[in-house]
Order: structure tokens, then sequence, then C-alpha cells
């Protein structure tokens, strides 16, 4: 299902409004409540967004909440810009943060991990807490990595800054690369 706990919502808009980002890339943003929330309560004033299954960009009508949509897989996306062969992806250092909100969990770890690394700024990562698994017709939406908070601090022990896990989410922050 693309959607994540609204719960966290209010701590993520808190953080993201901390480190002071005006341009985000928002990863995986299903309905959009990250396009809308960012704008109004933490002072963003571009958002982008990446979305790997094409049919949820008119589906949710993100084209009208984000400044730009690209579809493409987020692991393509490098220090400069790729063309995916359906749209040109953006660089991943033309953004302050990167927010990847119950996306991460989708990715295989290896290769996510080494997505991470190519962000130069910040990352904010919110992530389940358990593996949890349901049928999804939707292919990008199957669960392929669990990640912890260790998972952070070991991978990333120069740019781990802040563990603001609760209620069932892991959360993440990554500082820019040193």
């Amino acid at each position: 299902m693309p959607t994540s706990n609204l719960y966290n919502a209010p701590l993520i808009c808190q953080l993201v409004r901390q480190t002071g980002a005006k341009k985000i890339l928002d990863v995986g943003p299903g309905h959009g409540k990250y396009g809308v929330l960012l704008r109004e309560y933490a002072g963003a004033q571009v958002v982008d967004a990446v979305e790997m299954w094409s049919p949820y960009v008119k589906e949710f009508k993100l084209g009208g909440i984000y400044d730009e949509v690209f579809i493409g897989d987020a692991l393509e996306m490098s220090e400069e810009p790729v063309d995916s062969g359906r749209r040109i992806l953006p660089s991943l250092n033309d953004y302050d943060l990167v927010l990847s909100v119950s996306s991460i969990e989708h990715m295989p770890k290896e290769p996510a991990t080494e997505w991470l690394r190519r962000i130069r700024g910040m990352a904010l990562i919110v992530t389940p807490m358990q593996w949890m698994q349901e049928d999804h017709q939707v292919p990008t939406e199957r669960h392929q990595s669990l990640w912890t908070i260790e998972d952070f601090r070991t991978r990333f022990p120069k740019r781990f800054q802040l563990d603001a896990s609760q209620r069932g989410a892991v959360i993440a922050l990554l500082g820019p690369k040193p």
C-alpha cells in the first residue's frame, strides 16, 4: 500500500524544519502527503518526488502536489542526472535533503546502502521496525529489506546524526558527507 503511518508526520516535519532544508526530494511519495506537509510545516520551498510505479503519478495526482515528479528507480540516481529510458532522473546532489518515508524497505539492502552513500547532502529515512509483507498487486510495493537503527549507525558512522525511532518506525537522520 503506498502510504505511511501518519503518526510520524509531525516528527518528520519537525526534523526537516530543524535541518533547514529548502529543496527536498521525496522518494516513493505514495499519496503525496509529504509534498503538502513539508511546504506547510517544514519550510520547504521546492519538493520534488521520484516514483518508480508510474500509474501512481496519475492515480494520486502527484503532478499537482510536487514541483517535479520523476518516474524511475531511485537506486539509479547518481551524483549526475541519468537517463532511465523514461525520463531523466535528477542528481541526488541537487537536493538539501533526500526523504525516504516507508520506501527504503522496498529496496535490497546493499544497493540501498550504496545509494545512500551517493547522497552528499542529508537523508532522513523512516522505515518499519518489523518485517512486514502483505499481498501486493504492485511489484514495487514488495518489502525486500529490514533496517535497524544499528544498520544506520554502523554503515554511516560519520554521518549518523539522530535516532528518532518511535511507534514502530526506525527514524534515522544522516548528515552531509564529511
